[in-house]
C-alpha cells in the first residue's frame, strides 16, 4: 500500500483475480469503517474503492491507475463501495 497523494492510496496485489481482488477491498472497507476513538471521540472511516486488473496485455502504469480512478467514481455512486473497472 502507498499513498498516492492527497485521500488517494493504491494497493498492488500481484496474481490475484479480479474476484480475489474485490473481495479484498470489501474487505478493507468494512475494516476502515469500525469506529476508533480519537480524543474522546469515536470516529469511523469510508472509502470508496476502485480497482483495475492487469491482465494479459498487461495495460501500462497509467493506464491501470486511470482505469482504477473511473472504477473509483462509479463506486462513490453504488451501494457497496467498491467497484471494479470493466471496459
Amino acid at each position: 500500500m502507498g499513498r498516492l497523494g492527497g485521500d488517494e492510496f493504491a494497493v498492488l496485489m500481484p496474481g490475484v483475480s479480479p474476484a480475489e481482488a474485490v473481495s479484498a477491498a470489501t474487505r478493507l472497507r468494512a475494516a476502515l469503517q469500525v469506529p476508533f476513538p480519537v480524543e474522546g471521540r469515536d470516529l469511523a472511516l469510508d472509502a470508496s474503492l476502485g480497482i483495475a486488473v492487469s491482465g494479459p496485455d498487461a495495460a501500462d502504469t497509467e493506464t491501470l491507475f486511470r482505469q482504477a480512478d473511473i472504477a473509483m467514481y462509479r463506486a462513490k455512486t453504488g451501494r457497496t463501495g467498491v467497484a471494479l473497472f470493466e471496459s
